[in-house]
């Protein structure tokens, strides 16, 4: 990464949030980054959407799984889509030691601090090859606009991203939708505000009970949610659901004071991880894990 003085772009006013969006087109996405091959998935849920490659890297240190992402085009929406996903074996490990995890922060480009385990995360999947990838299709694809998305711990990454492109002014932060799902509390309020500020339309969705948004708790080593929350309290099988504006709100999953990593794993009634290692084959809900890409 490198450091950027420039001002970002003057912003649209706030957007609405879209249930079929994130249904129909980050729901598949997202799971596209779980098998081997995102095209597998694209092709079965996209009516003409490209995955160029899959880019994996260690990006921890302890070494043990990979960060991954992919840069796709959609040529009936005119889109340029971005997705993440982050280490599977450590999510338990983030949770049951958040105090050890997230104590290490590094400065962000935009402003503000953010948790030095994402930023590396990003920053190492970023020079891996989405960089190369997306420089080359928006420069290709000038008139599309920029899908970027990512769950869990992938979220996060999804939102260094967006977050990222707008302050190096590699793409008009107006034309950019971040998407995430069962996103972790990413950085300190500095940088949530920075956030909110870059981009108009950006929305954290959280399914209910969903433990990991509530990762690092509010306050510890002063994180802070960047704003907008969509918070589903029910099974999402519905478009009913309660937008909170603000970045930390009691309206929203802070209400909560339980949590279930059942809620988690599922996201508008779609096992993400399961379906994606299935090729986004068979019942979203119940998939079966023995596709091979």
């Amino acid at each position: 990464l490198i450091s950027c003085a420039k001002c970002g772009p003057v912003l649209a006013t706030q957007p609405h949030f879209s249930d079929e969006f994130a249904r129909t087109k980050v729901v598949p996405l997202c799971a596209a980054t779980e098998g081997a091959n995102p095209q597998t998935c694209l092709s079965r849920t996209f009516q003409n959407a490209t995955a160029l490659r899959k880019i994996s890297v260690r990006c921890d240190k302890w070494a043990v799984d990979t960060c991954s992402g992919y840069v796709a085009v959609n040529h009936v929406d005119k889109a340029i889509m971005l997705a993440f996903r982050g280490t599977l074996g450590q999510l338990q490990l983030l949770v049951e030691s958040e105090a050890t995890v997230f104590e290490e922060k590094t400065p962000w480009v935009a402003g503000g601090s953010v948790s030095t385990y994402f930023y590396n995360a990003f920053a190492s999947v970023w020079s891996g090859g989405i960089k190369d990838d997306f420089l080359a299709t928006t420069h290709k694809y000038q008139d599309y606009e920029l899908w970027i998305v990512g769950h869990s711990l992938g979220g996060a990454m999804a939102s260094l991203a967006a977050s990222y492109i707008v302050k190096m002014q590699l793409f008009d932060g107006n034309k950019i939708k971040p998407v995430t799902f069962g996103q972790p509390r990413t950085g300190d309020k500095k940088f949530a505000d920075a956030h909110g500020n870059q981009i108009p339309y950006s929305f954290r969705v959280t399914h209910d009970h969903d433990v990991v948004p509530h990762v690092p708790p509010e306050g510890l080593e002063q994180y802070h949610h960047h704003k907008s929350e969509v918070y589903y309290n029910n099974d999402m099988t519905t478009a009913d659901y309660v937008e909170c504006d603000e970045e930390e709100s009691r309206g929203c999953s802070d209400r909560n004071i339980d949590a279930s990593f059942n809620d988690h794993h599922r996201y508008y009634n779609v096992y993400i991880s399961r379906w994606g290692n299935a090729g986004c084959s068979g019942d979203p809900a119940n998939p079966t894990e023995n596709f091979k890409n």
